[in-house]
């Protein structure tokens, strides 16, 4: 979004239904943000009917799949060089390189932001499953507007400020973060694995100071980096009931 041009006010984006990626808290807290400090006066987020939806990132997802097999990768170096070959026309992708520095704290930002998750601002309760279209507006800065259905002709409003105190509502704390400080380490049985791989042949010898040089803890944990769509959802945008 920061790479848009200034004349850019209104984005609109679609996407599927996974709520562990894309319908969550943690989106909303990123896209308010976004439009305090962008200059994007509007964003759309709409989301695809469940089993009839098709995306761009699917075709991407099956191309590199076919250009990965029968081959032997074993380093991100590799993986990179992969991808970005993997299509040809019309060109070939294009593969940036990230780093724990370039990944920001919107956990934190959504604990911080999002005080209310459950009740719009007529009383109703939100009822995130059936969402199909989210509004982010600057010139409502605290205020998720959304519809359950794409031809509805108004969107209902929920205020993440949470309830009114003593006339005022609280102020949520913006500040974005750095979600690391250093690179994130892989578990100590782990990294043993990987070097008797090493040791064994399994993984050939010139690769022996890159897996040397990955750093692991003791108190780390091996964890999938994602939700899947099959998987259930952990910290549901719903809240607590």
């Amino acid at each position: 979004m920061k790479t848009l041009p200034s004349t850019v006010t209104h984005l609109r984006t679609f996407s599927d239904t996974c709520g562990g990626q894309n319908r969550n808290q943690y989106i909303c807290a990123a896209m308010l943000y976004a439009t305090k400090v962008i200059s994007l006066e509007l964003i759309d987020i709409k989301y695809m009917e469940s089993g009839h939806s098709y995306l761009k990132a699917d075709s991407m997802h099956s191309t590199i799949e076919r250009a990965k097999r029968h081959q032997k990768l074993y380093s991100t170096r590799e993986w990179e060089v992969l991808i970005s070959a993997a299509r040809r026309n019309p060109k070939p992708y294009n593969v940036k390189r990230l780093t724990h520095e370039d990944f920001q704290d919107f956990k934190d930002l959504s604990k911080q932001t999002i005080l209310n998750r459950t009740r719009n601002v007529d009383g109703h309760n939100v009822n995130w499953m059936k969402i199909k279209q989210l509004r982010f507006s600057k010139s409502k800065p605290y205020i998720v507007q959304y519809k359950y259905e794409l031809s509805a002709d108004t969107f209902m409003e929920l205020d993440v400020r949470g309830v009114r105190r003593r006339g005022r509502r609280s102020q949520p704390d913006e500040s974005l973060k750095p979600a690391y400080s250093t690179r994130l380490p892989i578990s100590e049985a782990k990294k043993k694995d990987l070097m008797k791989f090493v040791k064994d042949r399994v993984i050939p010898e010139e690769y022996r100071d890159w897996y040397t040089n990955m750093p692991s803890s003791d108190t780390a944990r091996d964890c999938l980096p994602a939700t899947s769509a099959d998987e259930p959802e952990p910290e549901s945008i719903e809240g607590d009931n």
